[in-house]
């Protein structure tokens, strides 16, 4: 096998933020899971050091034994979140690019042809394993957990103000109160229910359901600013806080603090309170948006105990940080948490301890969205974390911390989202659940006919 000097460009458009994407691209627990261009093949192997002088060895096999392949090669040159150019052993050069597309991400990969397949096979085998990438990247994207902002009734308003100030964001699907759902609701039949919308390539469902809730500060989101990745960090840190403070409230004023040259906590218009911060360019990436849960009053000194509990009940999880207060940081207790962050189903969230005097704790205005494939997984999380029956409905629950959560079956979009009849027959099944079942919505779903 000898190379051309000929080279082919294939590409994809991954739904996906770009640090994930580089994620599932660079880790070779990863890797073993999409490297190959048909389900009747497998990659059993991938080691993987990703820097200038780098070797990285890949393995390809079809699954009944009867070919496989070996890719051993060195990287030329790495720019995080951009580019990856390396060697295959021996001769043939590869490029990868990635660009940050809407909220999504477009790779690029280029490689030097050889002489043994033609072009087009060429071609078809390198773009059937990107696509394959695109498949598994974005099915592992879809186990995010979507916080979900309880409004009064303008969850829409709100939907476009904050796509307006962020960048990267868009408005998405948007759900109606049918009959049933308005009977029960008491909110006008054919008003919005559900937006959907993504910031900065975070989900979002804004859900109008009366004025029953306020935001507390108690759950905030950070907003990270990173120097490396953006010469113009500061200035636009700063920009995004004269927009969030029309209207809004500070908490915190936008100056500098001891673990932060720009910082500043702020109430917006709707309620919802936003953490922007300039980051440390030699600290661990995180993603732009980091849901924060802040543990006062009667929760104060459980941020360690609830971050550890819900390590133990997501099965995808890992530790960030964790930061203890020391002696002499009153109103803070000794070796409580000053801040600690967490992945948990691919999703970064924070947790803080908080001294001194505060007038709100958790509450259902806020809630996090964890959707599940099987029954199996509902049924897992539903035992693990409900902790007052008297607050299970509808897929909701509240846990031992005052922590609010959806349960909810991937599948139901689809269900609610059909025929008109159908949907209003799963949407009177739903009313009636605790905890959802996923047949019986089906057979609703049928029922519906």
């Amino acid at each position: 096998m000898t190379k051309n000097d000929k080279t082919i460009s294939v590409e994809t458009v991954v739904n996906a933020t770009i640090e994930k994407t580089w994620e599932m691209w660079t880790s070779p627990k990863h890797i073993v899971k999409w490297y190959y261009a048909s389900d009747d093949w497998e990659a059993p192997l991938a080691e993987n050091d990703v820097r200038e002088g780098g070797k990285f060895k890949t393995a390809m096999r079809a699954k009944d034994g009867s070919a496989g392949f070996d890719f051993t090669g060195t990287y030329t040159k790495v720019i995080l979140h951009k580019l990856i150019e390396y060697s295959i052993t021996g001769w043939r050069k590869v490029s990868i690019t990635f660009q940050s597309v809407g909220n999504g991400t477009k790779v690029t990969e280029t490689f030097e042809t050889e002489n043994v397949y033609s072009d087009e096979q060429q071609r078809s085998g390198w773009q059937s394993i990107l696509d394959n990438f695109k498949r598994y990247t974005e099915s592992q994207s879809a186990n995010a957990i979507t916080p979900c902002l309880w409004f009064d009734d303008n969850a829409e308003e709100a939907a476009e103000f904050y796509t307006s100030i962020f960048k990267n964001s868009k408005v998405g699907n948007v759900a109606r109160y049918d009959e049933e759902g308005a009977r029960v609701s008491g909110r006008p039949k054919g008003s919005v229910m559900t937006i959907a919308f993504s910031i900065e390539g975070k989900e979002f469902v804004g859900l109008n359901g009366g004025p029953i809730f306020k935001f507390t500060p108690a759950i905030s989101f950070f907003v990270n600013f990173d120097p490396s990745k953006d010469p113009k960090a500061k200035e636009n840190l700063n920009a995004l806080w004269s927009k969030l403070s029309q209207g809004g409230t500070p908490m915190m004023p936008l100056d500098k603090y001891p673990f932060s040259e720009r910082y500043g906590w702020i109430k917006d218009k709707f309620g919802l309170t936003w953490q922007l911060i300039l980051t440390k360019p030699e600290g661990d990436m995180r993603p732009k948006i980091v849901p924060s849960l802040l543990f006062v009053g009667d929760m104060y000194g459980n941020a360690e105990k609830a971050m550890r509990f819900y390590l133990s009940v997501f099965k995808e999880s890992k530790l960030g940080n964790l930061f203890h207060y020391g002696q002499g940081q009153e109103p803070n207790k000794q070796g409580t948490v000053m801040f600690s962050d967490f992945m948990l189903n691919e999703t970064w969230l924070a947790a803080m301890d908080g001294g001194g005097q505060h007038a709100f704790t958790f509450n259902e205005a806020i809630s996090f969205m964890v959707y599940c494939d099987t029954q199996e997984e509902i049924d897992h999380y539903w035992k693990k974390l409900s902790a007052f029956p008297a607050s299970e409905q509808c897929g909701w629950l509240k846990d031992k911390f005052g922590v609010s959560w959806q349960i909810v079956p991937r599948v139901l979009p689809e269900l609610l989202g059909g025929d008109k009849k159908k949907s209003q027959s799963v949407m009177a099944a739903l009313l009636k659940m605790k905890k959802l079942e996923i047949n019986a919505l089906k057979k609703a779903y049928e029922r519906g006919n």
